[in-house]
């Protein structure tokens, strides 16, 4: 398998795979939150515009979600700079810096983290 085909099949991928796995991901997320009004609906509770507005609600106090996200930044800076490093893109020097801005978003998510927890 040639150059041109890996980046052939990578940005196939990447265009009509990246939409479905974001509309996967929405549909479930959305059939949580159906699931969980269900329930409360089968329990004969009321379901009130507060408790919808609270369901709606992103949800980014979850513990450890800086964490999870400083990883997720810091291996996709580390993997660009590798795959950059064993020249996939010809000139690895100068491409390379590229794989600074997520690992500074990954550092960021780090002190943030840190600062919370203090």
């Amino acid at each position: 398998m040639g150059g041109d085909t890996l980046i052939a099949m990578t940005l196939f991928i990447g265009l009509f795979g990246s939409p479905v796995a974001m509309l996967y991901i929405y549909l479930k997320f959305r059939s949580k939150k159906l699931k969980i009004i269900e329930k409360m609906l089968d329990a004969n509770r009321e379901v009130t515009p507060e408790m919808l507005a609270v369901l709606n609600q992103p949800n980014s106090s979850t513990p450890g979600s800086d964490i999870r996200m400083a990883v997720f930044y810091l291996t996709i800076g580390v993997a660009i700079f590798l795959m950059l490093m064993f020249e996939v893109f010809g000139n690895p020097a100068r491409l390379s810096l590229l794989s600074l801005l997520p690992l500074s978003i990954g550092i960021s998510y780090l002190i943030a983290s840190r600062l919370k927890e203090s």
